[in-house]
């Protein structure tokens, strides 16, 4: 089944670095990390991943948000003995994080509270898209080896 720890990961650090720079920041107030390369700017993101649909009912998005993670949970139900620990467990980032991010924020707030900006990059971003994409890479590579060793082990 999915990954308790993964998903309480996921939401705390994505809430309390929120709660963090609600507090301290000022909107749109930038805090250099690394000089220019890598800081903090306060923004608020009615859209989706890169302020994709900005400005849509809030509830709308976040009905789309339930309906991936409610998937990703079937699929995690039908094939939980083919997952290992780790895959659990990055599965339980990936839905911690969308939970954080699109259904917590939108439904609290009406928008996605974003903050690290990476110069180049073209989003602001926060600790929640951090947990799903990474936890979507770690995924794929993960499921990759175990299927090159399968394909390995497989005799014709």
């Amino acid at each position: 089944m999915l990954s308790m720890l993964g998903i309480a990961l996921a939401l705390v650090t994505d809430q309390v670095s929120k709660y963090l720079v609600e507090r301290n920041m000022t909107y749109f107030q930038r805090i250099d990390l690394v000089g220019q390369l890598f800081g903090l700017r306060y923004v608020r993101n009615t859209g989706v991943a890169f302020g994709l649909f900005g400005g849509q009912e809030p509830y709308v998005l976040a009905a789309i948000a339930v309906t991936i993670v409610m998937g990703i949970v079937v699929l995690s139900v039908i094939f939980a003995s083919k997952l290992s620990r780790f895959e659990t467990f990055l599965i339980g980032l990936i839905v911690g994080g969308a939970v954080g991010n699109n259904l917590i924020d939108r439904l609290r707030l009406g928008h996605v509270v974003d903050f690290f900006e990476l110069q180049g990059f073209p989003a602001i971003f926060n600790v929640a898209d951090c947990c799903i994409v990474v936890g979507a890479i770690l995924l794929v590579i993960t499921a990759y080896r175990r299927e090159k060793r399968a394909s390995r082990n497989y005799r014709y």
